[in-house]
């Protein structure tokens, strides 16, 4: 089994005001990425959930109706976790369980000298549409928000790409704390270090 563990903060790392289907879909996604990069299959999680005391039911509805949808979408069972008050902001953490073969996960450690560096889909999208939501950035071209802010608010886990990697990567890292952050992680683990040519 391979397990992973994100939380997310309201007014941290998504706007106070945020939809509870979306944050219901960013917080299984983003730990569905970090089993992708492992090349492991999503199967199960547990969720903890500290809501404020003026949490509505429609909220808990809405927010339970988005984990249905992520339910369906990547084949994966709610199978436990707890319910708490919180005297502060909304905070929800998620453990998610996938399921590999043994000994063919991918780790952080297997970089070797030589090796090249690859990254599925675009860098910066999402900390674009994060800037837009922050009005630290602004674009006259509807199209481009609207898939920016997207691109940050329902983030698109690697799943397939993870599973084909497994036998051919030799290390891999989710990259949603950055590029030049997680390939740091990757170099330090293997113990080599890495040139990107921009």
């Amino acid at each position: 089994a391979v397990v992973t563990t994100d939380a997310i903060i309201s007014g941290v790392h998504f706007p106070a005001n945020e939809e509870p289907r979306i944050i219901a879909s960013r917080l299984v996604r983003v730990n569905l990425s970090d089993l992708a990069a492992k090349g492991a299959k999503p199967r199960a999680y547990t969720l903890v959930l500290a809501l404020p005391g003026t949490t509505e039911p429609e909220w808990i509805a809405a927010f339970a109706n988005g984990l249905a949808d992520e339910q369906k979408r990547f084949g994966i069972t709610l199978i436990g976790g707890d319910t708490t008050r919180s005297d502060g902001v909304l905070m929800l953490s998620l453990t998610m369980i996938g399921e590999i073969s043994e000994g063919s996960m991918i780790l952080r450690s297997g970089a070797c000298a030589g090796d090249d560096i690859y990254v599925s889909g675009t860098i910066g999208d999402a900390e674009l549409g994060r800037a837009l939501l922050e009005d630290r950035f602004s674009t006259s071209n509807e199209d481009d928000r609207t898939y920016l802010i997207d691109r940050f608010r329902v983030p698109n886990p690697r799943v397939e790409v993870g599973a084909v990697l497994v036998g051919l990567a030799s290390a891999a890292a989710d990259i949603s704390d950055g590029l030049v952050a997680d390939l740091n992680h990757i170099c330090h683990a293997s113990r080599v270090s890495a040139e990107v040519e921009l």
